[in-house]
Parts: structure tokens; C-alpha cells; sequence
């Protein structure tokens, strides 16, 4: 597919620091220690060794693991490293799909492809084309692909819309994700999905779950395409993208003529198969199954994706990559942590094996890359959830009280502050005594809680802002109960929240001693953060105007517009909260000091400030 000049190939070496007489001495250990291998197929084709070298950066080991996997893979999923003949239907298909690699590489020796749909028309688009093509792909470049540093993707969003979304994102697409990333040799520099519409990036979001951590710490998300120009020459992107590589549909002519004229290899390849038996831990340590089990977020995840609404915060990469400066986030540092923290996690009996991934990187970069303040925190989070098992439960949304839901909002503003902080506004609509019901209201923040501990994009923070300019006497003495600090303290001991600061707008002077009360219930750090004023003028002076909705004056979404798309969200999620109620830590296996010591009963007890406190 790609011709380079002897010049550019040594460039190219040079770049990745391949040295010549150690990758010869490299490719023919390997190559001893195939002829040694009872079951790995002896007329495989020599190209792949240097490929999978590359790939896995010179490191035998990892090397040879990459290729018993490629070769037990193969074995059970032959379907994915086989030809593939196109019937008139999906070639009709075929012309709504491209995926290509550019002619050229960048300087530090990238390949670069690209992928998208040419328009949203649903009738083009069918997923066993994809896979097929996606397939071919792979296997061509594990075998055949010339000498390149790695890959990097860009995908067109602009015509994924919600139904062709929901027809691809499917258990086929993600074993075939998971296989790529598991058992080929590539080396993702980067992958950028490009001209996402608002109403996509929850799409987008959904899809980087399907990497591990490292890649999908390469994803970036954007609504044009600014950021991937700056980072790809225009030599290596085609016309549509404002490069000068051709046009979309002249380079994925020419992918598939190329992948076309590669049949007969392709023809012999499938020939290339296991002799003899596998060995039994290898075969049953290998399968796809296992790699999109337990810590799966898709495992048993059924979302309908034409009906997400675009609820997520909008989070561009200058500013992911400005918020990881900030919080002096070292890349492979953090990747080393979080491998860290899954041991620590597998040894301990008592915390549950089916926790998200996600939740480890949120909590660690919450608790600033302190481990053992993570770790804390993580065995607070599940010991709580044994001890406060009804904090945690999910009701079914249609038990909710709906009528105090309408009346009261704990909402997150779409974009993040410059320095990446979050904004989240609570309060009541109207007065309205009936509507004041602290554990419907409890529980909402609950779930909202659940959601960003697992699932939330990145941010360096959060600003809360209380609005109390509806507040009435009554509604104040209903407020007043056990449940409510429960809660508050809760959300401080077990939940991975850094709160830049609260700020308490609109408060009456009858609220006073309600609010002296409830910063006693705060510890000291987040208390000296809480600014009280009667107005607003100091939260506005201190939160952007697009952060503040219209409602107070800014140039944000409206509160009921939220309102509306935050239960659509939450309730289109109702499958993976009643999943993840049921990771519950083994409560016979909590050591008994770890039971003790994260007991709420404390802070509820005896020195309770609301436990004899009387109130008119």
C-alpha cells in the first residue's frame, strides 16, 4: 500500500531509534524460538516478526506474547483474519464507508488513517461490512505494513448519527475493538474524532470506553477539526480535511483496490494454523470473552443510543490537555498508577472484581494522585456501600416523586469554567412546602453523585452554587433532618470530589442559623471555601457568564432545559445503576478496624448536631 524511498526508511529507523544489527539479532531469536513452539504454525510469513518487533518497541517479551495471541485468536475467531468477498449489497454499502491510510507518513514516521460515513443515510449502513473491512485492515498490517512508528486514526463524526450508532455499537464492534487492541501490534499515537455534533458526543464518550486507559488517553474529542491540524501535516490528511492527499473517495478507491489485490496472500494465510493442541492455560487466559468481562462498562449495558440526549460536558483537548497540566499530570506516571491500583484492587477479597475502570482514574486524579488518599477513598466508597446500602440504591424512575424532581435542580452547566472546573446549581424553582421532600432530593443527588464517581468526563474540580431566593421559613425546618446530614457528610467521606468553592447566593436572613448548622457538617478545608451573600454579585464576579444560566443572568441553557435533559440521561442509564448496585464488597471479608473506621454511626451518633436540636 505504501512505498518508501531507502532515504525515507532510514529516516524512519532513525526516528524510532531502531537499531539495525539488534532488530536482525531480535528477529532471528524470534524466529528460533517459533521453530520451537509446539503449536505455532512454522509457515507463518517472516514480515510479521519485524512488524510485531516494532510494534511492541523492541521488547521480546511483550513480542512474543502479542504473536501466541495473535495465533490462538486466529485459531478460534478465523472468521476475523480471513478474505472477504463483497456481494453486490455490501458494496452498495461499501460506498457510504471509507477507511484508508494516507500515501505519506509524518515526520516522526506515523501513518495515518481515516474513517468516517459519507453521508447519514441508515440504508448504507451495515455493520458486517465494517467489521469485515475493519478485519482485512488489521490482518494486512500485522503481516504485510512497511516500517512506520505507529498509527494515527482520524473519525469523522459528522455523519454518525443516533440510529447508525445504535446499528454499529454492538457486541460484534466491540470484540473486534477489544481483538485489535489485544492481539495486533500497533502503536497508537493518537486518534481524534473529528467534527462531533453536539448530540454525539455522548456517542463518542461511549466508544472511548471501549479502550484501555493508555489509548484512550490519546482520544480526542472536537467539534471542528482545529486541534488534529495542528497536530497531523496536511501532506497526510485528504482535501476534505484541508490536506493535500487526495480526496476521501479517491483514497478509499485505492484501499480497496490494494486490500482487493492482496487475496491470494490472504487466500494462503488462512492456511497458516495451531498445530496440535494449545496449552490449556494459554487458550482459556485468551479469549475475548474475559476482555470484555467483569470490568467491562458495555458488559451487560443495554443503551438505547437514538434516544441519548447531549447531556455531557462539553470538554474540547486544549482544555483536557490544560486541566492535566494543571493538575501536573505526568502521562505515564498516571498509567503506572492506575495499573498499581488494579493489583491493589485484585488482592484485596473484599472489594467486588466488577468495578468500571473509569472510576479508578477519577478517583485518582480527584485525590491528586495521592495513593493512598485513592485508596482510602476507594475502600470508604465500597465499605459505605455495605453500610448505607439505601444511599446506593437506584429506585426504578418510575417510583420517583416526579412533583418535587420538577421543583428542585442539581445541575451541572455544559461547559467547563478556563480552568476546567465544573459548575453544578442547586435550588427550588418555587415555594412550595409540598414539593420539599429531603429524601427524594437526597436521592437525586445520590445518583448524580454515582454517575460522576463512574462514568463523568475529565475536570479539575467543582463549584457548587446554592440558590436560596425561594427559600421559605418551612421549607427551611423541612430541610432540618438526620437524612440531609447524612448525606452531606457521606458525599465528603466516600465520593472523589474536589470543590474549588460554594457559594451560597440569594440567602435570607431567617436561613443564618439553617446554614451555620450545615457548614458544621463540613470539614475544615471545604468550609473556609463557603462565601454567603444575599445577592449574587461575588459568584458572578468569580463564574464565567456562559457557565451561569440564563435564568441568573448568564448566557448558559435555561434550568428547565437542563432539568428535562438530565433525567433523560440518568433514565437512559437506569440499566447501568441497577448493574452497579449489585457491586457490593463481600461484607464477611471486610477486615473489622476497615468496618469500624468507615462506619457513618459516628457521624450520625451521639455528637450529632442535629440530635437535639429544636428549631421553630
Amino acid at each position: 500500500m505504501l512505498c518508501l524511498s531507502k532515504e525515507k526508511t532510514l529516516k524512519i529507523a532513525t526516528a524510532i531509534q531502531e537499531d539495525e544489527k539488534r532488530f536482525q539479532h531480535y528477529l532471528k531469536l524470534l524466529e528460533e524460538w517459533i521453530s520451537c513452539h509446539g503449536f505455532i504454525p512454522q509457515n507463518y510469513d517472516k514480515r510479521m516478526l519485524a512488524i510485531f518487533l516494532r510494534g511492541c518497541k523492541y521488547n521480546l517479551e511483550k513480542t512474543k506474547n502479542k504473536l501466541e495471541l495473535y495465533f490462538v485468536y486466529k485459531k478460534r475467531y478465523p472468521e476475523a483474519f480471513g478474505f472477504h468477498y463483497f456481494n453486490a449489497q455490501e458494496r452498495k454499502a461499501l460506498d457510504n464507508i471509507y477507511l484508508f491510510e494516507s500515501k505519506h507518513v509524518t515526520t516522526e514516521g506515523y501513518r495515518v488513517g481515516c474513517a468516517g460515513f459519507r453521508s447519514s443515510d441508515t440504508s448504507g449502513c451495515d455493520m458486517s461490512v465494517l467489521t469485515k473491512l475493519l478485519s482485512m485492515f488489521a490482518t494486512y498490517k500485522a503481516n504485510l505494513d512497511g516500517i512506520n512508528a505507529g498509527l494515527t486514526m482520524v473519525s469523522n463524526f459528522s455523519n454518525l448519527t443516533p440510529a447508525i450508532a445504535a446499528s454499529i455499537i454492538n457486541t460484534t464492534f466491540k470484540q473486534l475493538l477489544v481483538m485489535i487492541q489485544t492481539v495486533y501490534p500497533f502503536r497508537i499515537k493518537g486518534i481524534y474524532f473529528i467534527y462531533v455534533p453536539s448530540y454525539a458526543v455522548p456517542i463518542a464518550n461511549m466508544v472511548k470506553l471501549l479502550f484501555n486507559e493508555k489509548i484512550r488517553n490519546k482520544i480526542n474529542i472536537e467539534a471542528g477539526d482545529d486541534y488534529m491540524k495542528k497536530c497531523i501535516p496536511s501532506n497526510c490528511l485528504p482535501k476534505e480535511y484541508g490536506g493535500t492527499d487526495g480526496t476521501i473517495a479517491e483514497n478509499a478507491k485505492n484501499f480497496m483496490e490494494s486490500l482487493q489485490s492482496t487475496e491470494a496472500w490472504f487466500l494462503e494465510h488462512a492456511k497458516v494454523q495451531i498445530v496440535g493442541n494449545i496449552p490449556k492455560e494459554l487458550y482459556t487466559t485468551n479469549g475475548i470473552d474475559e476482555d470484555l468481562g467483569t470490568q467491562g462498562s458495555f458488559r451487560k449495558l443495554d443503551i438505547d443510543f437514538t434516544m441519548i440526549p447531549s447531556t455531557f460536558c462539553e470538554l474540547t483537548p486544549e482544555q483536557a490537555k490544560k486541566i492535566k497540566r494543571n493538575l501536573n499530570e505526568d502521562e505515564d506516571r498516571f498509567i503506572s498508577q492506575i495499573e498499581t491500583l488494579k493489583i491493589w484492587m485484585d488482592r484485596h477479597p473484599f472489594i467486588p472484581k466488577q468495578y468500571e475502570v473509569e472510576m479508578l482514574e477519577i478517583f485518582l486524579r480527584a485525590c491528586k494522585y495521592d495513593m493512598e488518599a485513592t485508596k482510602q477513598k476507594l475502600e470508604n466508597y465500597f465499605v459505605n456501600k455495605t453500610k448505607c446500602p439505601e444511599s446506593f440504591k437506584v429506585y426504578s424512575f418510575e417510583e420517583i416523586d416526579w412533583e418535587t424532581l420538577k421543583n428542585f435542580y442539581f445541575l451541572a452547566s455544559r461547559k467547563l469554567t478556563p480552568e476546567g472546573y465544573k459548575v453544578t446549581f442547586a435550588g427550588f424553582r418555587e415555594v412550595n412546602i409540598n414539593s420539599c421532600n429531603i429524601e427524594v432530593m437526597c436521592k437525586f443527588i445520590w445518583i448524580s453523585a454515582i454517575y460522576k464517581a463512574n462514568l463523568s468526563t475529565l475536570d479539575a474540580g467543582n463549584v457548587l452554587v446554592i440558590n436560596m431566593n425561594v427559600f421559605s421559613p418551612t421549607m427551611v425546618v423541612q430541610l432540618m433532618t438526620p437524612f440531609l446530614k447524612q448525606t452531606v457528610k457521606l458525599l465528603q467521606t466516600t465520593f472523589p470530589f474536589r470543590t474549588k468553592q460554594i457559594f451560597i447566593i440569594n440567602a435570607p436572613g431567617y436561613a443564618e442559623n439553617f446554614i451555620n448548622v450545615c457548614k458544621m457538617f463540613l470539614n475544615d478545608k471545604i468550609k473556609n471555601r463557603v462565601i454567603i451573600e444575599a445577592g449574587d454579585d461575588k459568584m458572578k464576579a468569580s463564574i464565567p457568564n456562559y457557565c451561569i444560566p440564563s435564568d441568573f443572568g448568564g448566557t448558559g441553557d435555561a434550568i428547565s432545559d437542563r432539568i428535562q435533559e438530565w433525567f433523560s440521561l440518568l433514565k437512559h442509564y437506569e440499566p447501568w445503576f441497577k448493574q452497579h448496585e449489585k457491586v457490593i464488597p463481600l461484607i464477611d471479608k471486610i477486615p473489622k478496624e476497615l468496618f469500624a473506621s468507615s462506619s457513618i454511626d459516628d457521624e450520625m451518633g451521639t455528637q450529632g448536631s442535629f440530635r437535639q436540636l429544636s428549631i421553630d
